[in-house]
Protein backbone atom coordinates (compact mmCIF):
# COMPACT_ATOMS: atom_id res chain seq x y z
CA UNK A 1 0.00 0.00 0.00
CA UNK A 2 2.76 2.61 0.49
CA UNK A 3 4.24 1.95 -2.82
CA UNK A 4 0.98 2.24 -4.46
CA UNK A 5 0.73 5.88 -2.37
CA UNK A 6 3.94 6.82 -3.61
CA UNK A 7 2.78 5.73 -7.33
CA UNK A 8 0.08 8.55 -6.83
CA UNK A 9 2.78 11.12 -5.57
CA UNK A 10 4.99 10.59 -8.56
CA UNK A 11 1.97 10.65 -10.84
CA UNK A 12 0.95 14.06 -12.41
CA UNK A 13 -3.04 13.42 -12.40
CA UNK A 14 -5.05 15.58 -14.13
CA UNK A 15 -8.98 14.71 -13.74
CA UNK A 16 -9.88 16.07 -17.17
CA UNK A 17 -6.94 13.28 -18.78
CA UNK A 18 -7.83 9.90 -19.38
CA UNK A 19 -4.80 8.18 -19.38
CA UNK A 20 -3.37 9.97 -16.18
CA UNK A 21 -6.75 8.52 -14.42
CA UNK A 22 -6.10 4.99 -16.17
CA UNK A 23 -2.62 5.14 -14.49
CA UNK A 24 -3.93 6.02 -11.15
CA UNK A 25 -5.92 2.83 -10.96
CA UNK A 26 -4.07 0.52 -13.00
CA UNK A 27 -1.02 1.26 -9.86
CA UNK A 28 -3.71 -0.14 -7.78
CA UNK A 29 -3.87 -3.93 -9.57
CA UNK A 30 -2.66 -6.40 -8.84
CA UNK A 31 -1.29 -5.28 -5.35
CA UNK A 32 -4.47 -3.91 -3.99
CA UNK A 33 -7.49 -5.09 -5.74
CA UNK A 34 -8.34 -7.69 -8.90
CA UNK A 35 -9.87 -4.72 -9.85
CA UNK A 36 -10.20 -1.18 -9.59
CA UNK A 37 -12.65 1.49 -10.84
CA UNK A 38 -12.50 5.48 -9.93
CA UNK A 39 -16.58 6.70 -10.14
CA UNK A 40 -16.90 10.28 -10.31
CA UNK A 41 -19.97 12.15 -9.34
CA UNK A 42 -21.86 13.79 -12.23
CA UNK A 43 -23.95 16.91 -12.33
CA UNK A 44 -26.51 15.00 -12.99
CA UNK A 45 -26.30 12.91 -9.49
CA UNK A 46 -25.29 9.72 -11.48
CA UNK A 47 -21.90 7.84 -10.45
CA UNK A 48 -19.95 7.19 -13.73
CA UNK A 49 -16.94 5.02 -14.35
CA UNK A 50 -14.00 7.44 -14.85
CA UNK A 51 -11.22 4.72 -15.25
CA UNK A 52 -10.97 1.11 -14.38
CA UNK A 53 -8.80 -1.58 -14.39
CA UNK A 54 -8.70 -5.48 -14.14
CA UNK A 55 -6.10 -8.32 -13.26
CA UNK A 56 -5.16 -10.41 -16.15
CA UNK A 57 -7.83 -8.85 -17.77
CA UNK A 58 -10.61 -10.84 -16.22
CA UNK A 59 -14.02 -9.47 -14.63
CA UNK A 60 -14.19 -9.99 -10.52
CA UNK A 61 -16.43 -13.03 -9.58
CA UNK A 62 -17.77 -11.46 -6.81
CA UNK A 63 -19.04 -8.16 -8.76
CA UNK A 64 -21.27 -8.66 -11.52
CA UNK A 65 -22.54 -4.99 -11.63
CA UNK A 66 -18.64 -3.75 -12.67
CA UNK A 67 -19.12 -5.71 -16.46
CA UNK A 68 -21.76 -3.05 -16.66
CA UNK A 69 -20.67 0.54 -18.18
CA UNK A 70 -24.09 2.55 -16.99
CA UNK A 71 -24.12 4.78 -14.74
CA UNK A 72 -24.85 4.25 -10.86
CA UNK A 73 -28.30 5.93 -9.84
CA UNK A 74 -28.23 8.22 -6.25
CA UNK A 75 -30.65 5.29 -5.00
CA UNK A 76 -28.68 2.43 -5.56
CA UNK A 77 -27.58 0.07 -3.05
CA UNK A 78 -24.05 -0.26 -4.66
CA UNK A 79 -21.16 0.25 -2.29
CA UNK A 80 -19.44 2.94 -4.20
CA UNK A 81 -22.71 5.20 -4.32
CA UNK A 82 -23.10 4.47 -0.85
CA UNK A 83 -19.27 5.78 -0.06
CA UNK A 84 -19.92 9.10 -2.26
CA UNK A 85 -23.75 9.59 -0.50
CA UNK A 86 -22.38 9.45 2.97
CA UNK A 87 -19.03 10.07 2.64
CA UNK A 88 -17.41 7.39 4.44
CA UNK A 89 -15.69 4.14 3.44
CA UNK A 90 -18.17 1.54 2.90
CA UNK A 91 -17.51 -1.83 2.47
CA UNK A 92 -19.13 -5.83 0.82
CA UNK A 93 -18.15 -8.74 3.62
CA UNK A 94 -17.99 -12.31 1.84
CA UNK A 95 -21.40 -13.72 1.72
CA UNK A 96 -23.44 -10.53 2.16
CA UNK A 97 -25.28 -8.46 -0.18
CA UNK A 98 -25.53 -5.29 1.31
CA UNK A 99 -22.55 -2.65 2.18
CA UNK A 100 -21.59 -1.76 5.83
CA UNK A 101 -20.19 1.88 6.42
CA UNK A 102 -16.97 2.05 8.29
CA UNK A 103 -17.55 4.15 11.69
CA UNK A 104 -13.84 3.97 12.45
CA UNK A 105 -15.09 2.64 15.68
CA UNK A 106 -13.64 -0.77 17.15
CA UNK A 107 -14.94 -3.53 16.50
CA UNK A 108 -16.61 -5.80 19.25
CA UNK A 109 -16.11 -9.20 18.74
CA UNK A 110 -13.09 -11.60 16.85
CA UNK A 111 -15.49 -12.91 14.27
CA UNK A 112 -16.44 -9.01 13.31
CA UNK A 113 -12.59 -8.12 13.43
CA UNK A 114 -11.81 -11.72 11.05
CA UNK A 115 -14.38 -10.96 8.95
CA UNK A 116 -13.49 -10.90 5.26
CA UNK A 117 -13.98 -8.27 3.13
CA UNK A 118 -14.48 -8.28 -0.79
CA UNK A 119 -14.76 -5.08 -1.69
CA UNK A 120 -14.12 -1.72 -0.57
CA UNK A 121 -15.32 1.50 -1.56
CA UNK A 122 -13.36 4.60 -0.27
CA UNK A 123 -15.10 8.47 -1.12
CA UNK A 124 -12.87 10.47 -3.14
CA UNK A 125 -13.06 13.93 -1.13
CA UNK A 126 -13.38 18.02 -1.97
CA UNK A 127 -13.92 20.47 0.45
CA UNK A 128 -15.37 18.01 3.02
CA UNK A 129 -17.47 17.03 0.22
CA UNK A 130 -17.67 13.55 -1.52
CA UNK A 131 -17.08 13.75 -5.59
CA UNK A 132 -16.59 10.21 -6.11
CA UNK A 133 -15.21 7.40 -4.91
CA UNK A 134 -12.65 4.61 -5.23
CA UNK A 135 -13.27 0.98 -5.86
CA UNK A 136 -11.61 -1.96 -5.06
CA UNK A 137 -12.88 -5.30 -5.12
CA UNK A 138 -11.13 -9.11 -4.94
CA UNK A 139 -11.72 -12.09 -6.98
CA UNK A 140 -12.59 -14.37 -4.23
CA UNK A 141 -8.82 -15.60 -3.88
CA UNK A 142 -8.01 -13.10 -1.20
CA UNK A 143 -10.03 -10.72 1.08
CA UNK A 144 -9.78 -7.59 2.60
CA UNK A 145 -9.60 -7.61 6.83
CA UNK A 146 -11.52 -4.72 9.05
CA UNK A 147 -8.16 -4.32 10.50
CA UNK A 148 -6.96 -3.24 6.80
CA UNK A 149 -9.93 -0.18 6.74
CA UNK A 150 -7.89 2.29 8.33
CA UNK A 151 -4.40 2.11 5.94
CA UNK A 152 -7.67 1.87 3.26
CA UNK A 153 -9.32 4.86 4.41
CA UNK A 154 -5.60 6.80 4.73
CA UNK A 155 -5.08 5.84 0.82
CA UNK A 156 -8.33 7.25 -0.40
CA UNK A 157 -7.00 10.15 1.55
CA UNK A 158 -4.13 10.03 -0.30
CA UNK A 159 -5.90 9.72 -3.56
CA UNK A 160 -8.02 12.69 -2.97
CA UNK A 161 -4.57 14.87 -2.04
CA UNK A 162 -3.29 14.19 -5.24
CA UNK A 163 -6.53 15.12 -7.53
CA UNK A 164 -7.55 17.96 -5.70
CA UNK A 165 -3.88 19.64 -5.60
CA UNK A 166 -3.28 18.98 -9.08
CA UNK A 167 -6.81 20.56 -9.92
CA UNK A 168 -5.92 23.46 -8.27
CA UNK A 169 -2.58 23.51 -10.21
CA UNK A 170 -4.36 23.17 -13.26
CA UNK A 171 -6.96 26.09 -12.07
CA UNK A 172 -4.34 28.07 -11.57
CA UNK A 173 -2.20 27.71 -15.20
CA UNK A 174 -5.64 28.43 -16.89
CA UNK A 175 -5.79 31.44 -14.57
CA UNK A 176 -2.32 32.80 -15.35
CA UNK A 177 -2.54 31.85 -19.41
CA UNK A 178 -5.57 33.85 -19.34
CA UNK A 179 -4.16 36.57 -17.64
CA UNK A 180 -1.45 36.62 -19.43
CA UNK A 181 -3.23 36.04 -22.87
CA UNK A 182 -5.41 39.15 -21.79
CA UNK A 183 -2.62 41.10 -21.50
CA UNK A 184 -1.05 40.46 -24.50
CA UNK A 185 -3.92 41.06 -26.38
CA UNK A 186 -4.71 44.49 -24.94
CA UNK A 187 -0.98 46.04 -24.87
CA UNK A 188 -1.13 44.49 -28.78
CA UNK A 189 -4.47 46.61 -29.44
CA UNK A 190 -3.06 49.54 -27.81
CA UNK A 191 0.44 49.25 -29.34
CA UNK A 192 -0.73 49.33 -32.96
CA UNK A 193 -2.71 52.70 -33.09
CA UNK A 194 0.45 54.19 -30.86
CA UNK A 195 2.59 53.05 -33.84
CA UNK A 196 0.56 55.10 -36.13
CA UNK A 197 0.44 57.82 -34.14
CA UNK A 198 4.34 57.87 -34.09
CA UNK A 199 4.59 57.63 -37.51
CA UNK A 200 2.22 60.15 -38.84
CA UNK A 201 3.96 62.71 -35.98
CA UNK A 202 7.39 61.75 -37.79
CA UNK A 203 5.43 62.42 -41.27
CA UNK A 204 4.19 65.54 -40.36
CA UNK A 205 7.84 66.65 -38.66
CA UNK A 206 9.82 65.81 -41.81
CA UNK A 207 7.57 68.71 -43.43
CA UNK A 208 6.39 66.17 -46.42
CA UNK A 209 1.95 67.02 -45.95
CA UNK A 210 3.20 70.60 -45.45
CA UNK A 211 6.17 72.79 -43.88
CA UNK A 212 5.69 73.03 -40.09
CA UNK A 213 6.52 75.97 -37.94
CA UNK A 214 8.86 76.57 -34.91
CA UNK A 215 6.05 75.92 -32.60
CA UNK A 216 4.33 72.69 -34.29
CA UNK A 217 7.58 71.65 -34.28
CA UNK A 218 7.72 71.59 -31.18
CA UNK A 219 4.39 70.12 -30.13
CA UNK A 220 4.75 66.89 -32.32
CA UNK A 221 8.19 66.65 -30.69
CA UNK A 222 6.29 66.47 -27.61
CA UNK A 223 3.48 64.12 -29.12
CA UNK A 224 6.37 61.71 -29.86
CA UNK A 225 7.77 61.68 -26.57
CA UNK A 226 4.63 61.01 -25.10
CA UNK A 227 4.04 58.19 -27.41
CA UNK A 228 7.61 56.47 -27.24
CA UNK A 229 6.84 56.42 -23.21
CA UNK A 230 3.27 54.71 -23.36
CA UNK A 231 4.98 52.12 -25.97
CA UNK A 232 7.70 51.22 -23.86
CA UNK A 233 5.03 50.86 -20.69
CA UNK A 234 2.98 48.43 -23.36
CA UNK A 235 6.33 46.90 -24.16
CA UNK A 236 6.78 46.13 -20.27
CA UNK A 237 3.07 44.79 -19.92
CA UNK A 238 3.99 42.29 -23.26
CA UNK A 239 7.06 40.99 -21.13
CA UNK A 240 5.32 40.93 -18.58
CA UNK A 241 2.23 38.78 -20.16
CA UNK A 242 5.03 36.67 -21.61
CA UNK A 243 6.85 35.73 -18.86
CA UNK A 244 3.66 34.99 -16.39
CA UNK A 245 2.37 32.31 -19.47
CA UNK A 246 4.32 29.21 -20.07
CA UNK A 247 7.84 29.38 -19.36
CA UNK A 248 9.94 29.95 -22.86
CA UNK A 249 11.52 27.03 -24.24
CA UNK A 250 15.51 27.24 -23.89
CA UNK A 251 17.26 27.23 -26.70
CA UNK A 252 20.90 26.52 -25.27
CA UNK A 253 23.74 26.97 -27.21
CA UNK A 254 27.37 28.09 -26.39
CA UNK A 255 27.86 31.85 -26.43
CA UNK A 256 30.63 34.34 -26.00
CA UNK A 257 29.95 37.18 -22.81
CA UNK A 258 31.03 39.97 -25.63
CA UNK A 259 28.42 39.00 -27.83
CA UNK A 260 25.55 39.27 -24.87
CA UNK A 261 27.10 42.30 -23.88
CA UNK A 262 27.24 43.92 -27.85
CA UNK A 263 23.21 42.55 -27.84
CA UNK A 264 22.85 44.47 -24.83
CA UNK A 265 24.54 48.19 -25.68
CA UNK A 266 23.49 48.00 -29.38
CA UNK A 267 20.18 48.59 -27.89
CA UNK A 268 20.80 51.86 -25.54
CA UNK A 269 23.88 52.91 -27.13
CA UNK A 270 22.24 55.86 -28.85
CA UNK A 271 19.67 56.90 -26.17
CA UNK A 272 22.75 56.65 -23.49
CA UNK A 273 24.59 59.66 -25.74
CA UNK A 274 21.11 61.60 -26.37
CA UNK A 275 20.76 61.62 -22.52
CA UNK A 276 24.59 62.67 -22.09
CA UNK A 277 25.84 59.68 -20.11
CA UNK A 278 28.64 58.25 -20.80
CA UNK A 279 28.77 54.58 -21.90
CA UNK A 280 32.52 52.81 -20.42
CA UNK A 281 32.26 48.85 -21.33
CA UNK A 282 35.28 46.39 -19.62
CA UNK A 283 35.80 43.20 -21.07
CA UNK A 284 38.22 40.72 -18.69
CA UNK A 285 41.05 38.79 -20.19
CA UNK A 286 40.31 35.23 -21.14
CA UNK A 287 36.98 35.48 -20.63
CA UNK A 288 35.59 31.83 -21.40
CA UNK A 289 32.30 30.76 -23.45
CA UNK A 290 29.19 29.73 -21.35
CA UNK A 291 26.54 27.49 -22.23
CA UNK A 292 23.23 29.55 -21.73
CA UNK A 293 20.46 31.06 -24.05
CA UNK A 294 21.78 33.99 -26.13
CA UNK A 295 17.96 35.28 -26.28
CA UNK A 296 17.15 35.05 -22.78
CA UNK A 297 20.86 36.32 -21.69
CA UNK A 298 20.64 39.62 -23.35
CA UNK A 299 17.32 39.80 -22.50
CA UNK A 300 18.52 40.05 -18.80
CA UNK A 301 21.26 42.80 -20.05
CA UNK A 302 19.15 45.15 -21.86
CA UNK A 303 16.85 45.24 -18.97
CA UNK A 304 19.41 45.92 -16.52
CA UNK A 305 20.72 48.66 -18.73
CA UNK A 306 17.55 50.00 -19.24
CA UNK A 307 17.04 50.65 -15.22
CA UNK A 308 20.44 52.22 -15.69
CA UNK A 309 19.66 54.70 -18.45
CA UNK A 310 16.48 55.20 -16.69
CA UNK A 311 17.69 56.47 -13.68
CA UNK A 312 20.69 58.14 -14.10
CA UNK A 313 20.67 62.01 -15.08
CA UNK A 314 24.57 62.52 -15.49
CA UNK A 315 27.95 60.37 -15.18
CA UNK A 316 28.64 57.15 -16.50
CA UNK A 317 26.86 53.39 -16.96
CA UNK A 318 29.58 50.85 -16.87
CA UNK A 319 29.20 47.49 -18.31
CA UNK A 320 32.25 45.29 -17.04
CA UNK A 321 32.56 41.08 -17.48
CA UNK A 322 35.01 38.96 -15.67
CA UNK A 323 34.84 35.17 -14.90
CA UNK A 324 35.15 32.64 -12.16
CA UNK A 325 35.84 28.97 -12.03
CA UNK A 326 32.06 28.25 -12.35
CA UNK A 327 30.22 31.41 -13.65
CA UNK A 328 30.64 34.23 -16.23
CA UNK A 329 30.06 37.76 -14.21
CA UNK A 330 28.13 40.73 -15.98
CA UNK A 331 27.97 44.00 -13.93
CA UNK A 332 25.76 46.74 -14.74
CA UNK A 333 27.23 49.58 -12.82
CA UNK A 334 25.50 53.50 -12.84
CA UNK A 335 25.61 56.67 -10.82
CA UNK A 336 22.47 57.53 -10.95
CA UNK A 337 20.09 58.05 -7.55
CA UNK A 338 20.37 54.90 -6.21
CA UNK A 339 18.22 52.59 -3.87
CA UNK A 340 17.52 53.12 -0.15
CA UNK A 341 18.68 50.46 1.91
CA UNK A 342 14.73 49.95 3.28
CA UNK A 343 13.78 49.80 -0.10
CA UNK A 344 16.06 46.94 -1.18
CA UNK A 345 14.08 43.95 -0.45
CA UNK A 346 11.04 45.08 -2.69
CA UNK A 347 13.52 45.57 -5.73
CA UNK A 348 12.49 42.61 -7.55
CA UNK A 349 8.56 42.55 -7.00
CA UNK A 350 7.05 43.23 -10.23
CA UNK A 351 5.72 46.74 -10.92
CA UNK A 352 7.47 48.36 -7.98
CA UNK A 353 10.23 51.30 -8.71
CA UNK A 354 10.58 52.77 -5.06
CA UNK A 355 8.11 55.50 -5.59
CA UNK A 356 4.18 55.24 -5.58
CA UNK A 357 2.52 54.73 -8.82
CA UNK A 358 0.99 58.26 -8.78
CA UNK A 359 4.24 60.26 -8.05
CA UNK A 360 7.05 58.30 -10.00
CA UNK A 361 9.08 60.34 -11.36
CA UNK A 362 10.77 57.70 -13.60
CA UNK A 363 8.68 56.41 -16.24
CA UNK A 364 8.14 52.71 -17.37
CA UNK A 365 5.79 50.17 -15.54
CA UNK A 366 8.43 49.06 -12.82
CA UNK A 367 9.21 45.18 -14.36
CA UNK A 368 12.72 45.50 -15.35
CA UNK A 369 14.65 44.10 -12.33
CA UNK A 370 11.55 41.61 -11.70
CA UNK A 371 12.20 40.38 -15.46
CA UNK A 372 15.36 40.05 -14.99
CA UNK A 373 14.95 38.17 -11.89
CA UNK A 374 12.92 35.64 -13.52
CA UNK A 375 14.74 35.25 -16.53
CA UNK A 376 18.00 34.55 -14.37
CA UNK A 377 16.50 32.08 -12.72
CA UNK A 378 15.06 30.49 -15.53
CA UNK A 379 18.50 30.97 -16.85
CA UNK A 380 19.99 28.82 -13.36
CA UNK A 381 21.70 32.30 -12.96
CA UNK A 382 22.32 34.72 -9.89
CA UNK A 383 21.20 38.35 -9.94
CA UNK A 384 22.29 40.47 -7.09
CA UNK A 385 21.91 43.87 -6.35
CA UNK A 386 24.36 46.34 -4.70
CA UNK A 387 23.26 50.27 -4.21
CA UNK A 388 23.56 53.14 -1.63
CA UNK A 389 21.10 56.11 -2.10
CA UNK A 390 22.43 58.81 -4.06
CA UNK A 391 25.43 56.81 -4.95
CA UNK A 392 24.77 54.58 -7.98
CA UNK A 393 23.87 51.06 -8.46
CA UNK A 394 25.59 48.15 -9.31
CA UNK A 395 23.94 44.89 -10.75
CA UNK A 396 25.61 41.56 -11.17
CA UNK A 397 24.33 38.51 -13.24
CA UNK A 398 26.68 35.50 -12.69
CA UNK A 399 25.75 32.50 -15.74
CA UNK A 400 27.01 29.39 -15.22
CA UNK A 401 29.32 28.23 -17.57
CA UNK A 402 28.18 25.07 -17.93
CA UNK A 403 24.72 25.49 -18.80
CA UNK A 404 20.96 25.90 -17.57
CA UNK A 405 20.61 22.60 -14.49
CA UNK A 406 17.20 21.13 -13.76
CA UNK A 407 15.01 22.65 -10.70
CA UNK A 408 12.49 22.26 -9.15
CA UNK A 409 9.22 23.84 -11.15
Amino acid sequence: MLGYLRHVAELSIDSADENALRALVEGAVPDLADEAVLFVMASDGLLRRAARARNNGEPPRHDPDLQEDAPIPRDSPHAAMVATRVGTLAYLEEGEGMPVLFTGQPLETEDSRNASIRAVAIPIMRDREAVGAFYLCSDGKRHYRTTDLELLLALGSGVSIALENNRLRREARDARRAKGDFLSVMSHELRTPLTAVVGYADLLEAGIPGPVNEGQAGHLVRIKDSAWELLELIDGILAYARYEGEEPELKVEVVRPSDLVDDAVRVFKGSLREKGLELEIEMGADLPSCRTDREQASRILIHLLSNAHKFTDKGVVRVSVRHDPGHVVFSVKDTGSGIPQRDMEHIFEPFWQGQKADTRTAGGTGMGLSLAKRLTDLLSGDLTVESRHGQGTTVRLALPREGPHPSFP
